[in-house]
């Protein structure tokens, strides 16, 4: 599957990335398709997201903070659901790696999207 995520918008995230991928979710949220290809797509979308995490490159409060505003939106009924996925296939992912650094930042960003997401949903 191809990148959905261009490495430009995690270097330049609060210069634009950030909004691009908003912009990204908008958009294959709106597809409705009945052949499951949007909720793949932006399953696809939130797991790469996450693991720039995981890998460094994104801060776990950066990804969080988008990873809330697309959680609470009205992109897609599912996104909650998507990302409780997403965060599973990493979970077994980075328990099964040497480097504990990784494991670190995939555990820091799901306790801050957490945080991010019951601030959003109940204030």
């Amino acid at each position: 599957m191809a990148t959905l995520l261009p490495a430009e918008w995690i270097k330049n995230w609060e210069k634009g990335g950030k909004s691009e991928f908003v912009q990204l979710c908008r958009t294959l949220g709106e597809n409705k398709s009945h052949d499951n290809t949007g909720f793949r797509d932006i399953q696809q979308a939130l797991y790469e997201l996450a693991y720039h995490v995981v890998r460094g490159n994104l801060k776990h409060d950066q990804a969080s903070n988008v990873l809330g505003d697309v959680i609470v939106s009205e992109f897609r009924e599912d996104m909650p659901s998507i990302l409780a996925d997403v965060f599973c296939i990493l979970d077994i992912e980075t328990s099964c790696l040497e480097e504990k650094s990784k494991r670190d930042h995939f555990t820091q960003l799901v306790l801050a999207c957490l945080v991010s997401c019951t601030w959003k949903v109940f204030w």
